[in-house]
């Protein structure tokens, strides 16, 4: 459990950008396209259709604008 919402993103955030298993996903993590299936091939979720659904989220809710924002 954390203290805050900000204290979970964080730690999210630091073992996306700190673990090596993340390195792919590092190198592509602003095509929001490419980062789904870079985050299932690092074995970030067991959903094999993972990517495909986190692809269609982000389109439904037109969530591309965001691959432009720096972490």
């Amino acid at each position: 459990a954390y203290d805050s919402v900000t204290d979970g993103w964080d730690d999210h955030k630091g073992f996306l950008l700190e673990l090596s298993r993340y390195d792919g996903f590092r190198e592509v993590m602003y095509d929001s396209f490419e980062g789904a299936w870079a985050l299932k091939r690092a074995g970030y979720a067991t959903d094999p259709l993972y990517a495909i659904k986190l692809i269609r989220i982000i389109d439904t809710y037109d969530l591309r604008e965001l691959d432009r924002t720096g972490l």
